[in-house]
C-alpha cells in the first residue's frame, strides 16, 4: 500500500512539473509577441504596396557595410536626442536608433550618425564598429553605403580615432558647405594625427565625408569615430 501511494506521489509531482514547465513556455511566449516587446529587426522600414521600403519624413534609409558588418536603418530627428531611447518606429528602446545629426542633410561636407554602443551585444547597433581598430578587421570592411529613397551613396573608411569630447568643443565634426576651410584642413590634420589604422584612401578638402559616432565602454569621456570619405560620383565644387 505505501509502495502505491508514494507511486501516486511521484505522478503528482511530475503532472505538477510538467504543467508549470508548460505555463512558463507559454508565458514567455506571449510575452515575446506583446506590443512594446519585439526586438529591433536589422531593417524594420515597411514596404509598400510594390515591395519597396517606405520612407516618412524621418525615415532617411538604410546603412550598409559591404561586408555587413551593419545593416541598419538610420533616421534624422527634431533633435539629437530622442532617437537615442527610441527605435525607427518611435517605440520606446534603451538601444535607440542609427540617426543624422539634426543640423545635416545630404548636401553638407560632413555628416555624423550617431548610435549606440551595446555592451552587451557586440552584434548590434554600432558595437561592431569597435572591431574595426583592428587592421585586420578594418581591412576586409573598408566600404559602406547609406541607401535612400532614390540614390544611394558609397563611403570609404579613412579614419578611426578614439577622440575626446573635450577635443569636439575645438574640432567640429558637423561641416557646412560654406565653413572655413581651415577649419577643415585643422579637422583633416587631427584626424591624420590620431588614426588607429592605415587606410588605403586619403581625406583631402576636396572631399566630403560621413561620421559613424559612438561611445567607447572603456573611455566614458572619449567618442569612436568612423570617417568614411564619399566616393560615389558627385559636383566636386568645393572651393579650395
Amino acid at each position: 500500500m505505501r509502495r502505491f501511494l508514494h507511486c501516486k506521489q511521484k505522478i503528482a509531482i511530475f503532472l505538477f512539473v510538467y504543467a508549470l514547465s508548460a505555463f512558463i513556455f507559454l508565458w514567455l511566449s506571449f510575452r515575446e509577441q506583446a506590443p512594446g516587446s519585439t526586438v529591433l529587426e536589422k531593417n524594420p522600414f515597411p514596404k509598400n504596396v510594390n515591395g519597396e521600403q517606405d520612407f516618412d519624413d524621418e525615415n532617411i534609409g538604410t546603412l550598409d557595410f559591404q561586408s555587413g558588418l551593419i545593416h541598419l536603418p538610420v533616421v534624422q530627428g527634431e533633435d539629437n536626442s530622442y532617437y537615442l531611447k527610441h527605435d525607427p518606429q518611435g517605440n520606446y528602446s534603451t538601444k535607440g536608433s542609427l540617426f543624422m545629426d539634426v543640423r545635416n542633410d545630404m548636401d553638407d561636407v560632413g555628416i555624423v550618425i550617431y548610435g549606440h554602443t551595446l555592451y552587451y551585444d557586440d552584434e548590434d547597433m554600432f558595437s561592431p564598429l569597435h572591431r574595426l581598430k583592428d587592421q585586420a578587421v578594418f581591412d576586409l570592411n573598408q566600404m559602406f553605403t547609406l541607401s535612400m529613397r532614390h540614390r544611394r551613396y558609397t563611403f570609404v573608411i579613412t579614419h578611426i580615432v578614439d577622440m575626446p569630447v573635450a577635443d569636439m568643443e575645438k574640432i567640429a565634426l558637423v561641416r557646412k558647405e560654406e565653413d572655413d576651410l581651415n577649419l577643415y584642413r585643422e579637422f583633416i590634420s587631427y584626424m591624420d594625427m590620431h588614426n588607429l589604422i592605415c587606410p588605403s584612401e586619403k581625406l583631402t578638402i576636396e572631399d566630403r565625408y560621413m561620421i559613424l559616432f559612438t561611445c567607447i565602454e572603456e573611455k566614458k569621456d572619449d567618442r569612436l569615430l568612423v570617417i568614411g570619405k564619399r566616393v560615389d560620383n558627385f559636383p566636386k565644387d568645393t572651393k579650395k
